[in-house]
């Protein structure tokens, strides 16, 4: 018990003597999130496309991850009981060669599982169970090729996809997404399967957050991943830090990217699925009315940086082609329709490039109506993208003048 004193002396007289240096200013620490960014492409590809070997020119030039793509329902079982993949596996392989991973987008209903007598293919089925079926030999068929489902697509907006509430039913799709993703786990303990992707603002239908929140337990404790669409007031017209005019009849979204990954993120932990991975399987802007081509481009970047240092790393583009005549709907493309591709197709295409080996993203706190990422690759290697109004002091001490286009690659 001696030797305790002793040491304590020999501590104190070590402090007393070494030369004291005064702490300098505390730099703040950035908020780094990791991200593997997986930039994908939202559109639907069978062998029954008229444009198949187009749009697969096309997503070659992207050089984008993956593809999210539809894979109908009534069209792989027109028969109950009978299954025919033959739409699907030469897409499948031929995206595999191209180095581009299938997101598979499982739905939507089926004629003959509806007791509706005027059911399309956008009913849902009187029997959950017929649509696990269909969920469980599909991913059992593409095993080992196919490793990432999504089940429905903006179940929210029941008038097109689940008819024939305005606002579908999210009692019964939570119950639908439970049986399909635990059918398909059962066939593929591996598979990732996300909830559908929510159109995310109430217009004119349940918001994304009110029909994720009634949604029942079980859907959330099946799920591996929560897919969302951050559309603004359709068609999207404003950028993705807007945070302006709440008055829907002016056609203007009025809830900021940011904040709208954070209220998935609180609805997530209400359920009890604070970690739960998040992916954005639909966005974009349309190159129409008050948005030009280059806006559409700056802001799908903003879109992606600002979703990256969330960390949300998946990013599925809406779509592959302009298509004529050129109402909203029609002017999403990467690509014209002869192929070539749109400033929205070459800054996806840019990101694809400069993202890869991207391993942790971070938001910069800059003043009102400026605006930053940092992302860092391996070891230590950091960028600083930055965009917005006025001028940027740097940390090195230089000025650069900022603007719509993201600066700083």
């Amino acid at each position: 018990m001696k030797a305790l004193p002793h040491l304590c002396v020999f501590v104190i007289i070590l402090t007393s003597c070494d030369e004291q240096t005064p702490p300098g200013p505390e730099v703040p620490q950035l908020p780094w999130v990791e991200v593997s960014p997986d930039l994908c492409v939202a559109r639907g590809l069978s062998t029954s496309s008229w444009n198949l070997q187009e749009s697969l020119a096309v997503l070659d030039q992207l050089g984008v991850s993956s593809l999210r793509g539809d894979y109908y329902w009534h069209r792989i079982e027109p028969t109950q009981g009978e299954f025919d993949f033959s739409s699907y596996d030469p897409v499948v392989d031929e995206l595999l060669g191209l180095g581009i991973e299938p997101l598979a987008l499982l739905g939507y209903g089926n004629p003959w599982a509806s007791d509706n007598p005027n059911a399309d293919h956008f009913y849902p089925p009187e029997d959950p169970a017929d649509f696990a079926a269909y969920a469980a030999t599909t991913a059992e068929h593409f095993a080992g090729r196919i490793h990432r489902y999504e089940i429905w697509n903006e179940q929210n907006a029941g008038y097109r996809f689940w008819k024939p509430e305005l606002s579908g039913d999210p009692v019964a799709y939570g119950a639908l997404f439970a049986e399909a993703a635990d059918a398909i786990h059962a066939v593929d303990p591996a598979a990732q399967v996300a909830i559908g992707g929510t159109f995310f603002h109430d217009q004119f239908i349940m918001g994304g957050l009110e029909f994720l929140s009634l949604m029942g337990t079980d859907a959330w404790e099946s799920a591996d991943a929560l897919a969302f669409h951050p559309y603004t007031f359709y068609p999207p017209s404003v950028p993705p830090e807007y945070d302006g005019d709440s008055d829907v009849s002016q056609g203007k979204g009025e809830v900021p990217l940011v904040e709208m990954i954070s209220n998935l993120r609180s609805v997530a932990t209400d359920a009890g699925r604070a970690d739960i991975p998040i992916l954005v399987t639909e966005f974009g802007w349309p190159s129409w009315g008050e948005v030009d081509m280059t806006e559409q481009a700056d802001w799908a970047e903003r879109a992606v940086l600002l979703g990256l240092s969330q960390g949300v790393s998946t990013w599925c583009g809406y779509t592959i082609f302009n298509r004529e005549p050129g109402g909203a709907e029609d002017r999403f493309g990467m690509a014209d329709p002869n192929g070539v591709l749109t400033p929205y197709g070459e800054r996806m295409r840019d990101l694809a490039e400069r993202l890869d080996g991207v391993e942790a993203a971070a938001m910069l706190e800059l003043p009102d109506s400026q605006y930053g990422v940092a992302l860092r690759g391996p070891g230590t290697q950091e960028r600083r993208i930055v965009w917005g109004s006025g001028s940027l002091s740097l940390d090195d001490g230089t000025t650069v003048s900022l603007g719509s286009t993201p600066s700083g690659w």
